[in-house]
């Protein structure tokens, strides 16, 4: 197999990853791996670079074939943020926080981000 190829394996397991929630256990053991190991070869896979790139395409497909593009999700995640910081849900910002930067990344993707992200966050005055 080419260094640079995918094995069938890998093939079901990126499709399986994103599937069964970003599980990569659960997505390796369905790819057909090893229970015991599930784990360890999930997490050593989640580094290999033609894997990541293999789920980036995958979401990037996923995403235009639904007519999802990163501004609407961004737009979303700030009303989320911005409930988070009316109702003081400190871990519900962070998680916001988050999947700002997860957008962010989806902007690269598609070649639509700018050069820096740019996060104002709110803070609690109590």
């Amino acid at each position: 197999m080419a260094k640079g190829r995918l094995t069938k394996m890998e093939k079901v397991f990126c499709q399986l990853y994103i599937e069964r929630n970003y599980n990569g256990t659960r997505a390796a053991v369905e790819a057909g791996y090893s229970e015991n190991n599930a784990a360890s070869i999930a997490s050593h896979m989640l580094k290999k670079p033609k894997i990541i790139a293999e789920i980036a395409r995958l979401e990037k497909e996923i995403c235009q074939a639904v007519g999802l593009t990163p501004e609407l999700i961004g737009g979303r995640i700030e009303l989320e943020y911005l409930d988070a910081c009316k109702t003081k849900r400190s871990n519900a910002k962070f998680k916001a926080i988050d999947r700002m930067i997860s957008v962010y990344k989806l902007q690269q993707q598609f070649g639509t981000a700018d050069s820096k992200i740019e996060i104002s966050v709110i803070v609690d005055e109590d």
